[in-house]
């Protein structure tokens, strides 16, 4: 009788353990469900931001700065203008921005692109995103400005001056296009015009103090509200 108590017992037991196994994958699942769910819900109706750029966006610690928002760092080093132009899906489209801060050119003008051309591209790197994600709020920032001898050689004969033109035309196409342009330029500069030394370590690049300064002036746009229909 012992024998077939202990028996009923471990198969019993068998199936309890069957039935709570089965129940734990089902419910990992449907919270693995939820949780897709929600992260789709929030991409597509919360807000949430997008960085465009080169290097120095990507260097930028953007979790460090905005912890609170849901923002994607789509900074490539080294990019320029028609680098972003082929890769606008996978850089912009797929995070279904509600903004997008872009920060672009500099390496134009390294590699001898006009400031024409260049003007043109961002252009088109804006109108694919207000055709394809039209109710992100697009904000494009300046050029920043170069401290007195950048290390790297390219870099250093652009030239500020340069930098300002282009950085004016940019505007300009802000207004007609009914976009945000961002100046952050002014505030990196010295008295002379110059990126401030204590703002870079070669020149070009922001440091930990440089991106600080940046995220003051960027952070009433990062933090302005928006209403989509």
């Amino acid at each position: 009788m012992t024998k077939y108590i202990k028996k009923y017992w471990a198969i019993l037991t068998s199936i309890i353990l069957l039935v709570v196994t089965i129940y734990s994958i089902n419910y990992a699942t449907d919270l693995s469900k939820d949780y897709k769910n929600f992260k789709h819900q929030y991409i597509n109706e919360k807000q949430n931001y997008v960085f465009l750029g080169d290097s120095i966006t990507n260097y930028y610690d953007l979790d460090e700065y905005y912890d609170y928002k849901y923002i994607v760092n789509s900074g490539v080093g080294g990019d320029q203008t028609t680098d972003i132009l082929k890769q606008m899906k996978e850089r912009v489209y797929d995070y279904n921005p509600t903004k997008v801060i872009l920060l672009i050119g500099i390496n134009d003008m390294a590699s001898g692109r006009s400031n024409d051309k260049i003007l043109r591209n961002i252009e088109s790197i804006v109108l694919k995103i207000k055709k394809n994600r039209p109710y992100a709020k697009i904000y494009v920032e300046s050029v920043y400005p170069l401290s007195k001898k950048p290390d790297s050689h390219p870099y250093r004969e652009i030239g500020n001056k340069k930098i300002q033109s282009l950085n004016k035309n940019i505007k300009d196409m802000c207004i007609k296009h009914n976009l945000t342009y961002i100046n952050v330029y002014d505030s990196l500069t010295d008295e002379k015009g110059y990126l401030k030394d204590k703002y870079t370590e070669d020149g070009l690049h922001l440091n930990g103090l440089g991106y600080h300064k940046v995220t003051k002036v960027l952070n009433k746009y990062v933090n302005e509200r928006i209403y989509n229909n």
